[in-house]
């Protein structure tokens, strides 16, 4: 996650980046990953990723960071 999420998980410099429970999609190939089952068994990438898409606009976003 620190590679891939470099902000949620606070490794920018400067480090005030504030996560936000947005209801947007950040990738461009959200509807096919949806197409292919991803919200379910991609949960936690599409839960960050592909919000709108999944549905998932009301839950708050995880920390996942390691």
């Amino acid at each position: 996650m620190n590679v891939v999420c470099p902000a949620s998980c606070k490794k920018c410099n400067p480090t005030t980046y504030t996560l936000q429970d947005d209801c947007s999609d950040r990738h461009h190939l959200c509807d096919v990953y949806k197409q292919n089952g991803d919200c379910e068994s991609n949960a936690s990438f599409m839960a960050e990723n592909c919000r709108k898409t999944c549905n998932v606009c009301g839950k708050p976003r995880s920390d996942g960071c390691s």
